[in-house]
């Protein structure tokens, strides 16, 4: 398997490393040229990489005038750090389009980011408008890490996932050498954030017939799921199994989440016997839930029930709640 690893070689900077001209992030896993090399080649010479040069030009000039007076080139190293400061900047706004724009300039000049800027720019790229540029993204950090690096990876999926590109978030996951738990809960809320709840529910499956052994944190994804999809036998069905078959004491969040489930759906007679069979005294959350859902749904008897509730544990609820609905 072909695979330029940038990470191995001579940082000249903390955050920079010096790249070959073979432009490593341009190939694929599978050795061959990665598919999303246009993305960033079609900008050409764009309005930010002439403001960018104008300003390493300017702070370069503003710092040593007396040097620069005899220069006719601006220093690697201050270009560097220059533009590394705009990269920062434009993360700090969320500013994706500019920052990817920035990033290549980078590895234009020779120059490949370092893998936390590239994890801080997955993060703005999570939007739909932004998935070529999440793509380019996706390349750049695949292209410094190691196979094994499992968190690297689920940040990606959970970077397409806010795309909205299930497709690109899947193919990662079945890419991945080793996964965690992480990475199943996150995969499972990629397919239900997009609407494919049937298929996170298909995944848990998968993730049992693995041989793994569920986790709390993964029975929160599958409730998560149920309520979403409105699917309120198999949310009970997976609750009861945690505990009988796994041996999870449930916490507050797996019994918040059962309520939501039924009081979203209308089960108000469930959701409060529910509440009444917890093994532990119910939270505000449990009882402001109840409470709006009740409301929602016309019993407005259980939701002044439940109000009274949420008054007695934390009054300043019903305030938030009253400055709300002003």
């Amino acid at each position: 398997m072909v695979r330029l690893w940038c990470g191995k070689l001579k940082l000249s900077k903390p955050y920079l490393a010096l790249a070959t001209r073979s432009r490593s992030r341009w190939f694929s896993s599978r050795g061959a040229p990665s598919h999303h090399h246009h993305s960033l080649t079609y900008y050409g010479r764009t309005e930010t990489i002439n403001r960018l040069e104008r300003y390493i030009t300017e702070r370069t000039w503003t710092q040593n005038p007396i040097v620069c007076q005899y220069k006719t080139t601006v220093s690697p190293s201050a270009a560097q750090n220059v533009t590394i400061e705009t990269f920062d900047s434009l993360c700090n706004q969320g500013n994706w389009r500019e920052a990817v724009e920035v990033l290549d300039y980078l590895e234009n000049k020779g120059f490949a980011m370092d893998l936390i800027r590239l994890l801080r720019l997955a993060k703005i790229c999570g939007e739909p408008e932004a998935l070529e540029a999440a793509r380019v993204v996706h390349d750049c950090i695949i292209a410094l890490v190691s196979p094994c690096d499992v968190g690297s990876r689920n940040a990606i999926i959970k970077m397409y996932s806010c795309c909205g590109s299930v497709d690109d978030a899947l193919k990662v996951f079945d890419e991945m050498p080793n996964r965690n738990s992480e990475t199943w809960c996150v995969m499972m809320r990629c397919f239900v954030n997009n609407g494919f709840g049937e298929e996170a529910i298909n995944l848990f499956t998968r993730f049992k017939e693995e041989g793994n052994k569920p986790d709390g944190e993964i029975f929160n994804e599958v409730l998560f799921t149920c309520t979403l999809t409105g699917d309120v036998k198999e949310g009970s069905l997976q609750f009861e199994a945690m505990n009988r078959e796994y041996g999870i004491i449930p916490s507050m969040e797996h019994y918040h989440s059962v309520i939501k489930m039924f009081a979203t759906f209308g089960h108000l007679d469930e959701a409060l016997n529910f509440v009444e069979r917890m093994r532990m005294e119910p939270s505000v959350d449990v009882w402001e839930t109840l409470m709006n859902l009740s409301r929602v749904h016309g019993d407005v008897e259980l939701g002044d029930r439940c109000a009274e509730l949420v008054e007695k544990l934390d009054a300043t609820r019903l305030d938030k709640v009253s400055s709300a609905g002003r």
